[in-house]
């Protein structure tokens, strides 16, 4: 756009559907995702839920450059991730065809201390063959404008932060929550990735279509002030937390994830999955555990921090 689009364009954004269909988590595909996370591959067909990235927005039938597009996006350097939501009703599987739908159900202005930024959700949902509700994936990204804050700006940024803040499972600091869960020990066993590998990022990038340069040119990223690296996406790095859940309490136990994304990850960094149960309780005849989750990495605050609820077996 010669502009950026006015506050009465991005709230209109809200409803926006994308055309939606049909989608299968291929074998092939499901195989090389896991081994971009450093996982070995899941047993009796379970797709790795990173797959919750890709397949509902090619099963809604759109792309990512496409979601840029529909938010007016000024280039693919100016989105930020504020968060993504997993709920898995029900453990995901390969080569079964899922109907999907998605569309835009949140678009509002905000304001920052130095800049203006559209803050727009994208809602995915994914239907087993019989119909019922197997996964939601929800999608929040930042769209920086080329605009200076005032006053009005500034004010429905108080009050989006404020209702977003009530509405969702907000990404707790990892010391948060009560600690000690009765019934068990309140530290999940940590999972580590020796080393983020750039050939990772780059075959991530091809199955999520993903068109951002940062994930696989590091002339790129050094313009950005990264130095000579590439920058992880960041469902790869929320996969390392979701393989630390698996270890502990079994590869169909996590019911839902809520992630935000501080910092970046580069290739080359170590990286420690860590987590703290913070919650027992029961609900739909299941134990469940509610954690804070998060990724450790020397020298740095943990470059990605949320909550993850795992069933740990029947109620």
């Amino acid at each position: 756009m010669s502009k950026p689009p006015s506050l009465a364009d991005i709230r209109a954004l809200v409803g926006h559907r994308f055309p939606g269909g049909v989608y299968s988590i291929a074998h092939w595909e499901n195989f090389l995702l896991t081994e971009c996370t450093g996982a070995a591959p899941l047993p009796d067909g379970l797709a790795h839920p990173v797959a919750l990235f890709h397949a509902p927005i090619l099963g809604a039938k759109t792309t990512i450059k496409e979601m840029f597009t529909v938010g007016y996006a000024e280039s693919d350097f100016s989105i930020g991730i504020e968060s993504y939501d997993w709920e898995i009703f029900r453990p995901l599987r390969e080569e079964t065809p899922y109907q999907v739908t998605g569309e835009v159900s949140e678009a509002d202005r905000c304001a920052a201390e130095s800049h203006v930024f559209d803050r727009i959700q994208f809602r995915f949902e994914l239907f087993a063959p019989e119909g019922a509700l197997a996964a939601r994936s929800t999608i929040t990204w930042h769209y920086r404008r080329s605009l200076k804050p005032d006053g009005s700006e500034r004010a429905l940024a108080l009050s989006a932060d404020a209702e977003h803040a009530s509405a969702a499972p907000a990404g707790a600091s990892p010391a948060a929550g009560s600690g000690g869960a009765e019934g068990g020990e309140s530290e999940v066993p940590p999972w580590l990735m020796e080393r983020v590998r750039p050939e990772r990022m780059r075959t991530m990038a091809a199955i999520l279509r993903d068109p951002n340069p940062v994930h696989w040119d590091p002339s790129v990223v050094e313009k950005l002030g990264f130095g000579q690296h590439t920058i992880n996406q960041g469902p790869l790095g929320l996969s390392y937390m979701v393989n630390m859940l698996h270890a502990w309490a079994g590869p169909e136990s996590l019911r839902r994830l809520f992630m935000r994304f501080p910092l970046v990850i580069l290739d080359g960094d170590r990286i420690t999955a860590r987590g703290r149960v913070t919650h027992r309780r029961e609900a739909g005849g299941e134990r469940l555990a509610d954690c804070d989750i998060w990724l450790d990495r020397e020298g740095t605050a943990p470059p990605l921090l949320g909550k993850a609820t795992v069933a740990l077996g029947p109620a």
